[in-house]
């Protein structure tokens, strides 16, 4: 029997889906999953994930880097922000995260068999994986504030339509299908319709253009950032 993928738009929307026995992949792509994703494949030992912004301080008290944002602004007195270039030079760190959306939907699919982060920096890397585990799929879109967002959604589409390839299916998941035709009619020029969302046009003027553009960037790392039974994220081994 093929195997199934369905998509959860926002995390307020995760009580609608059981996630026993599934791969979950989050999906942040501004910028929390490929904050994260980055910061691994640099050398980043882990890095967790924490709702609140209070959560954090014990984390540093133990060593850890305190990184997040609230309303796409660094937290005051943190160590790094929410963008992915801060992530690069970390190499042998441990981080406690926080985010606005991205660490929200992270802890709403911990039911899951595995959690794995998705970003469109190692996508085929992250098609594999799942491939790999030949388990029923959750794609959960981390949204904007429990929005959707288009982004989020543009890369469910493309995976769900990488995971057809391998005999996966939507088994009448309208919010699937959804994302994949809106994928498929605009794939040939993802930037350009990517710039044209709300999360993109606030981060714009917030002077992380730059940000943005490599967020959207296809396989330029292979390493896959997956939630251990620690709540520790790590590159999967």
């Amino acid at each position: 029997m093929p195997l199934s993928v369905e998509t959860c738009l926002t995390p307020e929307l995760s009580f609608q889906h059981d996630f026993t026995d599934k791969t979950a992949v989050i999906i942040d792509i501004f910028r929390a999953t490929s904050c994260i994703t980055t910061g691994l494949n640099h050398g980043v030992v882990s890095i967790k994930a924490v709702s609140q912004v209070e959560e954090c301080f014990p984390y540093r008290q133990r060593g850890y880097l305190a990184a997040g944002e609230r309303d796409g602004r660094k937290i005051e007195g943190f160590d790094l922000g929410n963008s992915p270039f801060e992530f690069m030079s970390q190499k042998g760190k441990k981080i406690v995260m926080t985010t606005t959306n991205g660490t929200q939907a992270i802890l709403k699919a911990k039911g899951a068999s595995h959690v794995v982060l998705g970003a469109f920096l190692n996508f085929d890397a992250v098609a594999e994986y799942i491939v790999q585990k030949n388990k029923n799929v959750v794609l959960v879109c981390a949204g904007w504030k429990g929005k959707y967002s288009l982004e989020d959604s543009l890369f469910a589409g493309a995976l769900a339509k990488k995971l057809f390839e391998f005999h996966f299916q939507a088994n009448n998941d309208d919010a699937t299908t959804s994302c994949l035709l809106m994928y498929e009619r605009v794939a040939s020029n993802l930037k350009e319709f990517v710039a044209l969302s709300s999360h993109y046009q606030r981060l714009r003027h917030l002077n992380v253009k730059e940000d943005l553009d490599y967020c959207i960037t296809f396989n330029l790392m292979q390493g896959v950032a997956e939630l251990q039974e620690s709540g520790e994220i790590s590159l999967f081994r």
